[in-house]
């Protein structure tokens, strides 16, 4: 059998090729960290960081896990940790905590305004204590790669991740996704290193690695079933490989071990707060645990009433061995899916999702140059099927993200979000990074340069739009300025841009009279943004005369928000109807209107003509 890359290089003494690898790895770990921490500099608080900053310090400062409880609390206090020290109060802070409120919104929004000082330093501080869970991801990649297919892998594994701009951009931010990634690669790769070689210190970081993962995100509870499942089938696989003989097959109490040690840490994450509740106790409001369907007329937002299909049978004194929080986390994020929220894809809205919405945002949204390295690893694999990878790496990597995007495919309650799709990114680069065993076949020029030339592409193509890469699309979508005709929302536009807003209306002081439609969870106000709301025009709405005269298009300079443009609502769908005279990062849309050009738009809405001299802009 011939030998795996990874032992050809140990047969060959290459102390250069080496040194080269620990150089080239650090020095693209050090600028992809300085490019996150660039980008956390210029962009405003997202719409979900204005919620996860006060809820870490609500644990810090108050103990208390019931503020954004359906993300788990290490990503958030992690980043909480640098704003508290920077002066950031949240001791005082006052909330309703019943379950059928989300109140973080509200409670982020009082912190801003009653600040004393400028408080958006305090999300820049927040990001960057966050920045090492990428760098984690990025080595990770780096030495996983590197141990299976050799050191050009393993490097093109961590380029893939450090300039990949879906990670770029959410990077960036303190929200859980990239954490979540990160730390369940990890916990992956422990897990991975425990099956091939089990002993106490395998075990203790598959354990320890595993609770960690469950700490950042909801998503790897499907952990305690896989490492189950995996387990199993790793045990009946390694008998054909060959590996049976020299390792130990890992046992079932080792991995007893494993998943309580996860257990224990999660809990301790909590506090043990409401850890071995009774099942009875809990107030749900998903239609899975209250056993009635969710009323009709509960929009997002709106109040549900709670109950438990498990009161009055025997499985309401089953204690529950996980914390409160976590419990009722769970089930107001399974409520969320089930009241469904309006979708956005490629001109369509529908109420609820697609269960192919995120193959097509990853087609949309990632470098082509990177879909090309992907296309040359799956046809290298297949051509050089005898280079053997491990059974357990085969497993894990392979298991972890297929199971992620089938449950995040599965949940069609609303599509929005290719970041939920994150925590299964560096397992594809992992083995993507085996296009890079191209470089080592003799009389492989073409594929040398396929694979060296797509990672320029890709790289060039990420990097050419920063620091705008949550804002990305690739050269097949039409890059981010026509980005939103196929996805809208956190794809393009979540509020990351205010400072932008800010900046393009002060150096643009002939831009008068000025409205804007931008949505942001913070007054706008707290940065010197002044100006009107832009008009909008409801086409199944009957007008009086009054109403209609105020209504748009109407002329002025009209700032819009890309997810405006699309609203299911359709009440600025008229702006389609003008060409865009500049763009305020990617995510709204310039327009200068004449009066002329106004009035008519709005005889093809049936609107009344507007007058020379017609007033400002409502």
């Amino acid at each position: 059998m011939s030998p795996t890359p990874a032992s050809e290089e140990m047969l060959s003494p290459a102390p250069s090729r080496e040194s080269f690898a620990n150089l080239a790895i650090v020095l693209l770990l050090i600028a992809h960290a300085n490019l996150i921490a660039h980008s956390a500099i210029v962009h405003s608080p997202a719409y979900d960081e204005v919620g996860h900053l006060p809820a870490g310090l609500i644990v810090l400062q108050q103990g208390r896990f019931d503020l954004y409880r359906v993300n788990p609390p290490l990503v958030k206090v992690v980043a909480a940790g640098a704003a508290w020290l920077a002066g950031a109060d949240a001791s005082d802070l006052e909330y309703d905590a019943s379950v059928t409120v989300r109140p973080e919104w509200r409670v982020g929004r009082e912190m801003i305004d009653r600040s004393r000082v400028d408080p958006f330093p305090y999300w820049t501080y927040a990001r960057w204590v966050c920045i090492p869970f990428s760098v984690l991801a990025g080595w990770l990649c780096y030495r996983w790669g590197s141990r299976l297919f050799g050191t050009g892998a393993g490097l093109l594994a961590a380029a893939l991740w450090c300039f990949c701009p879906n990670v770029l951009g959410n990077a960036a931010m303190i929200t859980p996704d990239v954490g979540a990634a990160a730390v369940g690669l990890w916990a992956a790769y422990c897990f991975s290193r425990w099956l091939h070689n089990p002993g106490p210190g395998s075990t203790l970081a598959a354990g320890i690695s595993l609770g960690l993962a469950e700490l950042t995100k909801m998503t790897w509870l499907i952990l305690f079933g896989l490492w189950p499942l995996l387990w199993a089938a790793y045990r009946c696989l390694r008998r054909g490989t060959g590996e049976s003989s020299s390792t130990p097959a890992p046992s079932c109490w080792q991995l007893g071990l494993i998943l309580f040690l996860g257990w224990n840490v999660l809990n301790t994450g909590y506090l043990w707060q409401g850890a071995f509740t009774p099942l009875g106790e809990y107030p749900f409001q998903s239609a899975t645990l209250t056993g009635r369907p969710v009323p009709e007329d509960a929009g997002q937002g709106a109040a549900v009433p709670v109950g438990n299909r498990f009161s009055g049978t025997w499985l309401a004194q089953v204690p529950v061995p996980l914390p409160w929080d976590y419990v009722v986390g769970l089930d107001v994020q399974k409520l969320d899916f089930e009241r469904k929220k309006w979708s956005y894809l490629c001109g369509e809205h529908k109420l609820g999702g697609w269960w192919y919405y995120y193959l097509v945002a990853l087609g949309l949204k990632e470098p082509l140059g990177f879909w090309l390295i992907g296309f040359v690893a799956a046809g290298y694999s297949l051509w050089r099927s005898e280079i053997r990878v491990p059974t357990a790496d085969r497993l894990v990597l392979t298991v972890l993200p297929l199971a992620i995007l089938v449950l995040v495919s599965s949940q069609t309650g609303f599509s929005r979000y290719l970041r939920y799709l994150l925590p299964a990114f560096p397992f594809a680069f992992v083995w993507m990074g085996r296009a890079a065993e191209a470089f080592r076949q003799p009389g492989w020029t073409a594929g040398k340069l396929c694979v060296g030339g797509a990672l320029a592409w890709g790289g060039v193509s990420s990097l050419w739009y920063f620091p705008h890469s949550l804002s990305y699309f690739n050269e097949w979508a039409g890059g981010p300025k026509h980005g939103h005709r196929y996805l809208v929302d956190a794809n393009i536009s979540w509020g990351q841009d205010a400072f932008y807003l800010r900046d393009w209306i002060q150096s643009h002081p002939e831009a008068r009279p000025l409205s804007y439609a931008y949505i942001s969870f913070f007054d706008l106000r707290t940065l010197g943004i002044e100006g009107s709301h832009t008009p909008s025009f409801h086409p199944d709405r009957q007008y009086s005369q009054a109403e209609a005269l105020q209504a748009g298009p109407r002329p002025g300079w009209h700032i819009v928000d890309v997810n405006y443009l699309h609203s299911h609502r359709h009440h600025y769908d008229y702006f389609q109807m003008f060409e865009p005279v500049d763009y305020v990062a990617y995510s709204m849309h310039v327009f200068h209107l004449t009066l002329e050009q106004a009035n008519a738009a709005r005889q093809k809405l049936g609107l009344p003509p507007l007058g020379a001299s017609p007033s400002p802009a409502q």
